[in-house]
């Protein structure tokens, strides 16, 4: 129910939640060449989905009206009666002008943003409406006026919780949570104390190699193919991961740790 396009916008307009203008069939009047809309197919991750939309919606895809502001997400466990949010992050995309520019390259946490009440209720009243159970993801649209909207629910753990993995000296770990949730079991609020900011970046190839098989991964690369798989150009590397006091320092350290598996990997095109 949470990626029927039908059924959940529909819901979202029930609650009350503001979100894009969705349909499943092309719009008609001047705006039928499809601009200002994009065609994504349900069910799609990573955005390597997402193309601007032409007159047409090929079965298993939807339309939906772009709207302004920078992509988000806030990753929450549920019980299927109530939601307990774990961190907010602004979600990076290849952007440019290509057809990859909506491709998934990675997060980075953020503290509460103005709308977190908002989205708070907003997740208080979609996880019984959905049955949602464990950790899951809300992404959102949010612009410059602190405005958000909606644009798709995950009902599993998405790739952002991992910025979350080290939830604190004490206490069950952040996968414990996600299978007593699913069980039932969901814990007033998830606190991360003293743990600065996290990031993640996915490395896409440019080129057609083979990973070395004789290749040492540094801890900060997940996400590891086996030595001898052929990645093909447009194919996702791995994941590096970095975390430092402030964002900008972050930046810095995914920008070494790009580097230095692109020289440790024999090819200096990663990006």
């Amino acid at each position: 129910r949470a990626k029927d396009p039908i059924g959940f916008f529909a819901l979202l307009t029930h609650l009350g939640i503001p979100h894009p203008e969705t349909v499943t069939e092309a719009p008609a009047g001047p705006r039928a060449d499809g601009a200002g809309w994009l065609c994504k197919r349900i069910g799609g991750a990573g955005g390597t989905h997402v193309r601007s939309a032409e007159a047409c919606c090929p079965p298993g895809h939807y339309l939906q009206r772009q709207v302004p502001g920078r992509p988000h997400s806030v990753v929450f466990l549920a019980d299927g009666r109530r939601a307990a949010i774990v961190g907010y992050n602004e979600i990076r995309v290849q952007g440019g002008t290509g057809p990859a520019r909506f491709r998934y390259t990675g997060a980075v946490t953020v503290s509460e943003p103005p709308v977190a009440p908002a989205i708070g209720d907003a997740l208080q009243a979609l996880v019984p409406a959905l049955g949602l159970v464990g950790l899951c993801g809300l992404d959102f649209m949010l612009d410059e006026d602190g405005r958000y909207s909606v644009l798709e629910v995950n009902p599993r753990p998405t790739g952002t919780f991992e910025l979350y993995e080290d939830l604190g000296e004490a206490g069950p770990g952040l996968f414990q949570m996600h299978l007593s949730a699913c069980e039932g079991w969901l814990a007033p609020t998830v606190r991360v104390l003293g743990r600065g900011v996290a990031a993640q970046e996915v490395l896409w190839a440019s080129a057609t190699f083979a990973i070395p098989d004789d290749l040492q991964w540094p801890d900060w690369a997940r996400d590891r193919p086996a030595g001898g798989t052929l990645i093909q150009t447009g194919e996702p590397i791995c994941t590096l991961h970095a975390r430092a006091a402030e964002r900008k320092a972050v930046d810095r350290l995914l920008s070494d740790r790009r580097a230095k598996l692109s020289t440790v990997l024999g090819w200096p095109q990663a990006a």
